[in-house]
């Protein structure tokens, strides 16, 4: 058996695995980091919940919306994320990013001369697009952690199972371990 690092994801908790070559799993990552968790607690704090629908249905909304807005709003990337471990950390990234993102003004705030109700449209719009960089910035962090563990094992083959729908994250570890020859197995 070929040596390789798994990244799965379970219930929205994402875990690395590495395999070496006698076949034996070694779990890499003890926390549980729940990425729907995260999802919600962006939702809630630039108010794009939806009332009265399941946590998983909120969740793929939220998904979706992120998705259809722009991910590079938020141009910063968390300067402290610990390369010593291989935890996520994502609460943590998040909620100091949550913070500096509820001090960016409103666009077009300082425009007298519009109806509330284009108002809103536009402040939903921005924090569709803050919520957007907010899960960009999550999934990095993920394809970071997972390349620094590939890194350090000297892997070339990184297996990514889920359970959950991360098209961005599916993408964007896909780019990044195929810029460094790293080869990705969709299980």
């Amino acid at each position: 058996m070929e040596q390789h690092l798994k990244l799965k994801i379970d219930n929205h908790i994402p875990h690395l695995f590495f395999t070496p070559k006698d076949g034996e799993e070694k779990k890499l990552t003890q926390k549980k980091e729940d990425i729907s968790k995260v999802i919600l607690n962006i939702g809630e704090n630039f108010n794009l919940i939806e009332k009265d629908l399941d946590e998983d249905v909120q969740v793929n909304k939220l998904v979706q919306l992120a998705n259809e807005a722009d991910p590079d709003y938020l141009e910063s990337m968390p300067s402290d994320i610990d390369t010593e471990s291989l935890e996520f950390e994502l609460e943590d990234i998040i909620q100091k990013m949550i913070l500096e993102a509820k001090g960016i003004e409103k666009e077009y705030s300082d425009v007298d001369d519009m109806t509330q109700e284009l108002r809103d449209e536009i402040d939903r719009n921005q924090s569709m697009d803050i919520m957007a960089g907010l899960l960009d910035t999550v999934y990095k962090v993920i394809v970071a952690k997972t390349l620094l563990a590939a890194y350090e094992l000297e892997i070339d083959k990184v297996h990514f199972v889920s359970s959950n729908n991360y098209p961005r994250l599916t993408e964007k570890l896909g780019e990044e371990l195929d810029r460094l020859g790293i080869e990705l197995y969709l299980d």
